[in-house]
């Protein structure tokens, strides 16, 4: 096997491989990273069998440590559909004795896998990565939704609300999600408004805004982002606490999920519910995502130190 450190003419073939590979998503594509790459010093690599791609490794370096990705939700290895034991080993392998520093990843919930792949985390561990935290979303399966009846009740009370997909108005939703995030953790968004509005740019295909209006104001909106083919994931969300009496956020997950089901989609990951890594858990957010169905999947956090 042979390594390639990536560089922009590795675009198109980086993003090809991904979309045709056993695990890879949105988020570690060539597009996606892009809208930030001045913010890191980019360490991705391609990895080559007899000059067949097989594996990419997006990462960054940061204080010393090599990490997938500092500036994405997920990272790690990500594999062809051929893959096989023997080849995660030998990639595992090429990858550690190329770095020479600590690695450390997150990998995302086996519903993002559009095939099972679990050979990738198996042969990490044998080479020394240990899980530092597990961190547990919640995540509907489309073909077996069931509300609960609170919040069956709570849907019925936002009919008459208009709902917008794939809405531009990202000004008045940044508003309400930036007054959610102050109010309720004293933090600011992840994404800047123009990050956000270059990630629809960049990806028109796979960022949504979903939003509901009583009369001409937004009360309430979920940016969605369609991760892989059969599995979306909802990055924000968000409502105006003034307009809380109408479950305006009940109604576009009910739609949303309708939506996806129409998409021939498998499952929507509504995110985690935990914070400092796992130790602590939002009851109240778990209680509400649960309501329509949800159950938890985790997602890992990897390390090997040199």
């Amino acid at each position: 096997m042979k390594i390639v450190k990536y560089s922009s003419e590795y675009e198109k073939v980086w993003d090809e491989f991904i979309a045709n590979s056993k695990n890879g998503t949105v988020f570690h594509t060539r597009k996606f990273l892009s809208y930030h790459k001045d913010k890191f010093e980019d360490k991705s690599i391609l990895i080559y069998k007899k000059n067949r791609l097989v594996g990419v490794f997006p990462a960054v370096e940061v204080d010393g440590k090599i990490i997938s990705h500092r500036g994405s939700t997920y990272g790690g290895l990500v594999v062809g559909v051929k893959n096989r034991l023997s080849d995660s080993l030998s990639m595992w392998e090429k990858i550690i004795n190329y770095y020479q520093k600590t690695i450390e990843f997150r990998k995302s919930e086996y519903i993002f896998d559009k095939y099972p792949s679990r050979e990738v985390i198996f042969a990490a561990k044998k080479f020394g990565f240990k899980e530092v935290n597990e961190e547990l979303s919640t995540c509907l399966d489309l073909e077996f939704v069931k509300f609960s009846e609170r919040r069956k009740r709570a849907i019925k009370k936002c009919k008459d609300l208009k709902i917008i997909f794939d809405d531009m108005n990202y000004e008045d939703f940044y508003e309400i999600l930036s007054n959610n995030l102050k109010i309720k953790y004293d933090t600011t968004p992840t994404h800047t408004l123009k990050e956000m509005k270059l990630l629809k740019k960049l990806l028109p295909g796979n960022y949504l805004l979903i939003t509901i209006y009583k009369d001409k104001q937004m009360i309430a909106g979920i940016w969605l982002v369609l991760a892989t083919d059969k599995t979306a994931h909802t990055f924000y969300i968000a409502q105006n606490y003034d307009f809380a009496e109408f479950q305006g956020l009940s109604c576009i997950v009910k739609n949303i999920i309708e939506y996806l089901q129409k998409k021939s989609f498998k499952y929507l990951n509504f995110g985690i519910s935990t914070e400092n890594g796992g130790e602590f858990v939002n009851k109240g957010l778990f209680e509400f995502k649960e309501s329509f169905g949800g159950f938890g999947v985790s997602r890992f956090y990897f390390r090997k130190e040199v």
